[in-house]
């Protein structure tokens, strides 16, 4: 099997490009690697100038109840750090097809989600540091911000046609409300999680939770109610 595919591969004539766009797939790959690993690498340069003891976890009022040595510090951060690649695999696994089909942009898509990964572990970082709690108060803009740029760059702008060919008598006909309910809804839920993450900066950190899910709530009922209209209009 592995000779029939190597044979297949060698005599196409696309193979150089195939070659690119793995060596360019390894090149954000490598890329976003570096993103992830780069605040961990920090800590690890600056190690001899971290203070002996940190905070490991914080209570619901943002003071420290516990605190560590250096290595359960770092430690605790390695966990989140595997934690949170977990889940960016997990995330780009589940638009893997569209990468594949190009209606998702994959480089954007790579680099974006390692930069909120990066993000997170930076403000647990300096909320050891400083002994605040950053990371409880900022992490609600991150994750707006962060679904806003994802909703943006892995869903595309319009509704993919089905079918491999397109007929010139279906251009005459009027266009089903599908194929403007698709880039609305797009559009609700980027300009919905941005104005959230802006009106998350204004107020108290104990409030922007709530901001955040009202706003996906809102967005939510706004495109249940587009969907119905497209039903009702359908029948």
């Amino acid at each position: 099997m592995i000779e029939s595919y190597t044979h297949r591969l060698f005599n196409r004539a696309d193979t150089p490009i195939l070659y690119l766009c793995s060596f360019m797939r390894f090149i954000y790959r490598l890329l976003t690697t570096f993103l992830t690993c780069l605040p961990m690498l920090l800590i690890a340069v600056s190690w001899e100038f971290l203070p002996v003891r940190l905070p490991l976890h914080f209570t619901r009022y943002g003071l420290p109840d516990r605190f560590g040595n250096r290595y359960e510090w770092y430690g605790q951060l390695l966990g989140t750090l595997l934690l949170l690649v977990i889940v960016r695999a997990l995330i780009l696994r589940t638009v893997s097809n569209k990468l594949d089909k190009g209606q998702a942009q994959g480089p954007a898509l790579y680099l974006i989600t390692a930069g909120f990964v990066a993000s997170f572990n930076a403000l647990l970082i300096l909320q050891g540091l400083y002994i605040r709690p950053l990371f409880a108060q900022w992490q609600p803009l991150l994750v707006a911000l962060l679904a806003s740029s994802f909703v943006y760059f892995a869903v595309p702008l319009s509704e993919p046609i089905s079918g491999s060919k397109i007929r010139l008598s279906t251009l005459s006909q009027p266009q089903p409300i599908s194929q403007w309910l698709h880039p609305l809804s797009r559009l609700i839920g980027i300009r919905v999680n941005l104005l959230a993450a802006l009106l998350m900066v204004a107020v108290k950190p104990q409030d922007r939770w709530s901001i955040a899910l009202m706003a996906n709530v809102l967005a939510f009922l706004a495109i249940v109610i587009l969907g119905l209209v497209k039903q009702r209009r359908s029948i």
